[in-house]
């Protein structure tokens, strides 16, 4: 697993949330699963880079966990998000802009936001909700 890097952990904490790994300007670098289940984290952005939400869900699906997992508070309340890394947060350009909507949207879920970010978003969201339960 690598932590989201260079212009990701901003992103995160402009959309107000808060990175418990990642350093803004710093390089992606990996932690272990252990390391993911002792920061409790409340939210879990799953977007490997290159990746579509599609395939980034594919691939949490897949992985053996380790105990505590399901303890986790994102786990545990269905916070676990998988998103389109290729298209809105890998690659530096003006559609980082709708990946800090869509980080804005996942940490402030009353939030407004642009047709474009609902459009990317909600069956994101429906099918994490159902899939984590």
């Amino acid at each position: 697993v690598y932590v989201g890097g260079h212009w990701v952990p901003e992103m995160i904490e402009l959309a107000g949330g808060r990175d418990v790994f990642g350093k803004t300007r710093t390089p992606s670098f990996r932690v272990s699963l252990e390391e993911i289940v002792d920061a409790q984290p409340e939210i879990l952005i799953v977007a490997p880079c290159g990746y579509s939400a599609e395939q980034a869900r594919e691939e949490y699906r897949s992985m053996n966990f380790p105990s505590g997992w399901q303890d986790i508070p994102a786990v545990r309340n269905g916070r676990v998000h998988w998103l389109d890394a290729s298209s809105y947060f890998s690659r530096p350009g003006p559609r980082l802009i709708t990946g800090l909507e869509i980080l804005t949207k996942l940490f402030h879920p009353n939030v407004s936001v642009s047709e474009k970010t609902e459009a990317a978003t909600v069956p994101l969201f429906a099918a994490v909700h159902s899939a984590t339960a």
